[in-house]
């Protein structure tokens, strides 16, 4: 017997299992696959997809080709912070006509002193980790969620180079 579990609007999967199983058992074994997807697998990769979709954004030598309707339709607004990109992600985001309607703020905090009156990002975080850091990252993000409204928050710290980098924390290394 082949039994359908819907995850969500992008993840189905069809399960084989003995035909001597009950409808309950087979409800059990839904809700328990449905439970493990929104425990282990959304967690684990909805970062994994936001990075590689940003990078996309960011090495779009075009318009971004995301599909704007469907952010419009479904009414999801988006808010960056940016430190390393300066704007960039900012600029992709808002080049195509009608991205007042998803694109709600971006704001760039390229300085600690940004960071902490701005994003209101606690000196002693930065003191402890760096500007560049999960913690950092992890403050901009949530206090950027305080001021704006929007359904999708990303923030984003790093060194972008081609100097600044250190031992431990080398050109490139980016948190988003």
């Amino acid at each position: 017997m082949v039994f359908p579990i819907s995850f969500d609007s992008f993840v189905n999967l069809e399960l084989k299992a003995s035909n001597n199983l009950s409808n309950s058992d087979l409800d059990n074994l839904r809700n328990i696959y449905q439970e493990l997807y929104k425990r282990l697998v959304v967690p684990l990769f909805t970062p994994i997809l936001i990075l590689i979709a940003l990078l996309l954004i960011l090495n779009s030598k075009e318009n971004v080709s995301y599909d704007k309707k469907k952010l419009i339709k479904k009414k999801i607004t988006i808010s960056v912070a940016e430190s390393c990109t300066g704007g960039l992600l900012s600029s992709k985001l808002t080049k195509l006509s009608g991205s007042s309607k998803y694109f709600k703020m971006g704001l760039i905090t390229y300085s600690n002193d940004a960071k902490i009156n701005i994003l209101k990002v606690k000196k002693s975080v930065i003191d402890q980790y760096g500007a560049v850091s999960q913690e950092c990252c992890k403050s901009m993000v949530e206090n950027l969620s305080k001021l704006s409204k929007s359904k999708i928050y990303l923030s984003i710290t790093g060194i972008a180079g081609p100097n600044g980098g250190t031992k431990n924390k080398p050109v490139g290394l980016v948190f988003i």
